[in-house]
């Protein structure tokens, strides 16, 4: 399983230990899953930051099309604009992230109501018989 972390912020990278984590309290890490492979990446995001930059940089990162994938939290789509306090996300929470599916049902239910039968059963309704021999 891959893991890579990643911070999103504004600040320029810090060096490692530089500030306590009392001074990082203002971030908020979260897990970002591809259902695909496994594959599990770490960002470390500001609560206001939109949902939209980690998700570019997820596709960023694995070289992936945004348009193909579709992203949840909780087993809702997140939104470009939403924000981890308007999800009201904590520390760890996981995103998962699985390719869109395209297309859906034919219409079933519709095409059973509106048949008017085949094989036989629409010869013998429309008058024509067939005499196998």
């Amino acid at each position: 399983m891959d893991r890579v972390t990643n911070d999103l912020h504004e600040e320029e990278e810090e060096e490692e230990g530089r500030y306590p984590a009392a001074a990082q309290a203002g971030f908020v890490n979260v897990v970002l899953k591809y259902s695909l492979d496994g594959t599990e990446l770490f960002f470390k995001i500001k609560p206001d930051l939109k949902l939209s930059r980690v998700m570019a940089a997820f596709c960023e990162r694995k070289e992936l099309d945004c348009r193909y994938l579709l992203f949840l939290y909780d087993g809702k789509k997140i939104n470009s604009n939403h924000t981890p306090d308007k999800l009201q996300m904590k520390e760890g929470d996981i995103i998962d992230v699985m390719q869109r599916s395209n297309g859906g049902g034919c219409g079933i239910t519709n095409n059973i109501k509106n048949s008017t039968g085949g094989g036989e059963a629409k010869k013998k309704r429309e008058g024509v018989v067939s005499k196998s021999s």
